[in-house]
């Protein structure tokens, strides 16, 4: 029996009102040595290899948290540095992401929701690009969804589907 494993995690995705506001931040990182995010999410959890049990297993216990859960806004806004990540974040997504850490269990927490906006190895240059933004303000949205995705890792970066999107109906 062949066993089928997907690298998975649960995310909310940007408002599709704000991608152009976080392709503009990106212009000021072009020049910097980084390679840039095209897919805009919040992971909230990073699940990792999992099989298609434990996926159904993900799916019964999110639609239970997203059946109990109200939509909310948030912002999203400041930037930020993880080693080899530029971000912007929104705090009003951490009760969300505890949630679901909760509901999954413990693993690789960030506490720090955030959107992924560049990959970098190293550039000097860096520090003041997050000075001059770290105030940004990207802009508002709804959150009324949660989604468990599948990543794909290929030659061109990773390939992201959705597996299964959960309103939140609270």
């Amino acid at each position: 029996m062949i066993t089928i494993i997907m690298r998975c995690f649960v995310a909310v995705d940007l408002a599709e009102d704000l991608v152009g506001n976080v392709i503009r931040l990106q212009e000021g990182l072009k020049d910097l040595n980084v390679k840039l995010a095209s897919d805009f999410h919040f992971t909230l959890k990073f699940l990792g290899e999992v099989d298609v049990k434990t996926v159904g297993e993900v799916e019964l216990r999110l639609k239970e948290l997203a059946d109990k859960t109200k939509p909310f806004d948030i912002t999203v806004e400041k930037v930020g540095v993880f080693p080899g990540v530029v971000w912007v974040g929104a705090p009003e997504l951490l009760n969300l992401q505890i949630e679901v850490e909760d509901t999954l269990g413990k693993g690789d927490f960030k506490p720090m929701p955030h959107l992924t906006i560049a990959r970098v190895k190293q550039s000097k240059y860096l520090a003041e690009f997050i000075d001059k933004h770290s105030d940004v303000n990207i802009g508002s949205m709804r959150v009324n969804k949660i989604k468990l995705k599948k990543s794909t890792l290929t030659s061109k970066g990773p390939v992201y589907e959705d597996l299964k999107v959960f309103n939140l109906e609270g």
